[in-house]
């Protein structure tokens, strides 16, 4: 009989035993989606809005224009100098 509840008292100890492992293992599936779902917020907070993004690629866009308006003066009135002085200005505008 001492061996019976032996028996039952290790067999319930397993069971303790496999009942924190099992919460301990939700736990931690549990912190991984946290960390996960935080990581993928942080990220989408950090992109910049299509509005930025809009008045910064118009804002380039400007910046090219004017370079080439510029360009094509300076042809125009025959400075061909201060063409290309206009046009290195250009590329190193579109470049940054």
């Amino acid at each position: 009989m001492l061996q019976l509840q032996h028996r039952d008292a290790t067999a319930s100890d397993r069971g303790l035993r496999m009942g924190k492992a099992m919460v301990r293992q939700r736990f931690f599936s549990t912190l991984v989606v946290a960390i996960a779902c935080l990581g993928s917020a942080i990220a989408n907070a950090l992109q910049p809005s299509a509005l930025a993004l809009e008045s910064q690629a118009q804002a380039e866009f400007a910046k090219v224009g004017t370079a080439v308006r510029e360009r094509l003066d300076r042809e125009a009135a025959g400075d061909l100098i201060g063409a290309r002085i206009a046009a290195q200005e250009r590329r190193s505008a579109a470049a940054s």
